[in-house]
């Protein structure tokens, strides 16, 4: 038994952190997890590795060429989502645009969304640029609850309401701003 916790999933599964049984890499990661991950990644396994999160193997892929290989060269390849209980539970079975796998629906909203940009002449640098100021906005936000619980339903639909809007019509709100949240919930609950 503990030979299988320690094997990984398949020959062609990436080198890893392992962790403890049950809560897997978690122990090791610290108050600030991101950095732990990369720092694994720089030091000891490569661009791309995994690490244990509990039970589960997560692949994860930290280099902008070998991410742009897996999602863009490669990306049907990459298509599809796992099967994820807490974005199901988040979004209330309702996968929306990010989380769902690339079935016909989510080819035409796909399609919409790469129209219109390309309408409003935005580049890529510029779309970049705005999803890593949004997550940075996230992650702060998040680090301010000082690792208290908290329903992070309404703030993850916030920042990828904001990043649609600051594309789309050049405005940004804040997470605190009553009639933004009502707009987002709105939005979640079609």
């Amino acid at each position: 038994m503990l030979y299988r916790w320690w094997s990984y999933p398949s020959a062609n599964f990436p080198p890893g952190v392992r962790g403890y049984p049950v809560v897997g890499a978690l122990p090791y990661l610290g108050r600030y997890p991101e950095r732990a991950i990369a720092k694994w990644s720089r030091k000891k396994y490569g661009p791309i590795m995994s690490v244990r999160f509990g039970t589960k193997d997560i692949v994860v892929i930290n280099d902008y060429d070998q991410l742009h290989a897996a999602f863009i060269t490669k990306g049907w390849s990459f298509k599809d989502r796992p099967p994820v209980p807490l974005f199901d539970t988040l979004s209330g079975g309702r996968l929306g645009f990010t989380f769902r796998d690339a079935d016909t629906e989510w080819k035409i909203q796909r399609n919409f969304a790469l129209s219109k940009l390309k309408e409003h002449g935005l580049i890529q640098l510029k779309v970049e640029e705005r999803v890593k100021k949004a997550v940075a906005k996230l992650i702060d936000h998040i680090r301010k609850r000082n690792g208290g619980p908290f329903d992070i339903s309404g703030v993850l639909g916030a920042t990828i309401c904001n990043v649609i809007c600051h594309i789309a019509i050049g405005q940004e709100y804040d997470f605190e701003d009553q009639k933004f949240q009502a707009f987002v919930k709105d939005i979640y609950n079609l």
